[in-house]
């Protein structure tokens, strides 16, 4: 006698649509950085130039990053190829990076002084998977075990570090550059204590689980503040704070986090909470195949928009 099993759908909505929700207010918010950021009249606040602006790059554009985070993380504990995700991301690294200068740099082909978000997710990337690496040991090697062991000295300067490039270490840095370096060392200082008090209550693989994960979180946020790509250092750091949580408080707390992490960052990114409306309905399945689809999106609408703006201002 057959048997036919059905297999319901669960309630919410996939990753798929949580990407295409991502490509579109990405894509608006680029429409704007682009088009009317760099070529129309904004010197007056009551400007319809500016009003447009804000509704497009504030309102919606700032919904984009963090939804990438999040399916980067979730992409991240599913895939069963690492090294080909990381080399796909490299790829469109270099490829998404002649048509960013174009279209939202200054317009020449090759310009140095700012990199690409992909990179920043590449880098965020290299930090999960090594700080899974060091997670998955049974029996970690001794360097590892010695690291952990010095995991609130990481800490103290990834936040020393976090704290010097957000918009609060900027207002600090305006009563002088050392009132900046002060305001670094309390938050790295704080960090210190924090992670010293807690990790008491931890095993010994927490302790160099966690040590490790910020010896490298502070190395890809440095790389990425050398380099000066797209949401920098802090974007790694919000990426690191989902990774983090991921699985332990929620899709919705979790999401919430990384959009604090933000808001820290630059207050201008307030409404990236706006993401934890289609995040805490999220119900945990793929959906729709369109991982190539993503990859090839942001190079090509960045193209398109560099071309509609030789049309119209050229």
């Amino acid at each position: 006698m057959e048997t036919n099993t059905i297999q319901t759908k669960k309630p919410g909505i996939p990753g798929s649509t949580l990407k295409i929700i991502a490509i579109i207010t990405m894509f608006i918010d680029h429409l704007a950085a682009s088009l009317i950021e760099l070529h129309m009249p904004m010197d007056s606040l009551a400007s319809p130039w500016f009003i447009t602006d804000i509704i497009m790059r504030l309102l919606i554009g700032r919904l984009g990053f963090p939804l990438f985070v999040f399916l980067l993380v979730e992409g991240s504990h599913y895939t069963k190829n690492k090294v080909k995700y990381l080399r796909n991301m490299l790829i469109f690294a270099l490829v998404s990076e002649i048509p960013f200068d174009l279209a939202l740099v200054s317009g020449h082909v090759w310009d140095f002084s700012h990199q690409n978000v992909f990179f920043t997710l590449l880098f965020g990337l290299c930090f999960i998977f090594l700080s899974d690496y060091v997670k998955e040991k049974e029996e970690p090697a001794a360097i590892f075990k010695i690291i952990g062991k010095m995991g609130f000295v990481f800490a103290f300067l990834v936040f020393c570090q976090a704290f010097y490039n957000s918009e609060f270490g900027y207002y600090f840095a305006r009563f002088g550059k050392n009132i900046g370096i002060i305001g670094s060392v309390i938050a790295g200082a704080t960090a210190a204590l924090l992670y010293f008090l807690f990790s008491m209550r931890w095993d010994e693989n927490k302790k160099i689980w966690l040590g490790n994960a910020y010896l490298f979180l502070g190395i890809f946020m440095g790389i990425a503040d050398l380099l000066n790509t797209d949401y920098s250092g802090w974007g790694v750091l919000v990426i690191a704070i989902m990774y983090f949580l991921r699985g332990n408080t929620g899709n919705k707390k979790e999401a919430a986090m990384g959009c604090l992490g933000l808001t820290l960052m630059q207050s201008v990114e307030c409404t990236s909470f706006f993401t934890l409306i289609p995040i805490s309905i999220y119900n945990g399945e793929r959906g729709l195949k369109l991982k190539y689809f993503f990859y090839l999106f942001y190079p090509v609408h960045l193209t398109i928009i560099y071309l509609i703006g030789l049309l119209i201002f050229r």
